[in-house]
């Protein structure tokens, strides 16, 4: 008798949809619907798990970053517009992971520059984006308001909303119909406290990714893999 890999788990991973094409309200060459998996990846039987996505990542202000990135990107770190644009055609990527570390900088109050970077970004690539917001309580409510706005009808995946301050994401979210990254660290309890929170201020499920923070490193996949 074989042995049932499903481990008889009968669930099934909700789905998100990242990306709006023109038929569907707005510019990007496709969507996406992540989720939908009933099973660990490679412990298919009969029904095979999602493909994974690539996102190939990007910022707004290269003197964050390390050293050799910047040095094998070369001039692409000064123009998002361009880098957006040869991670689609050049790298093959998914989906565009935009940071905004130029909001790390002290007493940033560029908000309006962050909307231009946005819609430089939209305008270079027909992929779907991710933006990941400033993690600077003090501005957050204006960054993810501004990039929400300005990618409007197009289904950005903005992140992170964390236990701790998630209001000014979701009500973001809410206003221009955009995903969320919901991150917690490596708990059940934990990720499901936070879903919750979400969905009381009115964020619907199949608005939220999970994104459990963990890595090879420290926790260790088995522990992960064993947690979640």
């Amino acid at each position: 008798m074989e042995p049932d890999l499903r481990f008889g788990w009968t669930g099934t991973v909700g789905e998100v949809i990242l990306g709006a094409t023109r038929s569907e309200g707005g510019t990007r060459s496709r969507s996406y619907r992540i989720g939908g998996g009933t099973t660990l990846p490679f412990m298919e039987k009969e029904v095979a798990s999602p493909s994974p996505l690539i996102a190939f990542e990007i910022c707004d202000d290269p003197q964050y970053w390390s050293p050799i990135v910047n040095d094998f990107c070369g001039e692409l770190i000064h123009d998002p517009g361009a880098w957006a644009k040869t991670a689609e055609t050049t790298y093959g990527a998914d989906l565009v992971r935009l940071c905004l570390t130029s909001t790390k900088r002290r007493d940033f109050s560029e908000i309006s520059e962050l909307g231009k970077t946005v819609e430089t970004i939209l305008a270079s690539t027909t992929l779907p984006l991710v933006i990941e917001g400033s993690n600077e309580p003090k501005i957050d409510s204006e960054v993810f308001q501004k990039c929400g706005e300005t990618g409007q009808n197009e289904r950005l995946l903005l992140g992170t909303a964390e236990a701790g301050r998630y209001r000014s994401i979701a009500a973001a979210a809410l206003a221009y119909n955009h995903a969320i990254i919901a991150q917690s660290p490596i708990d059940i309890n934990l990720a499901k406290q936070l879903n919750i929170l979400l969905k009381e201020i009115g964020v619907q499920k199949d608005h939220i990714v999970i994104d459990p923070y963990t890595g090879a490193l420290g926790y260790g996949f088995e522990y992960s893999y064993s947690a979640m």
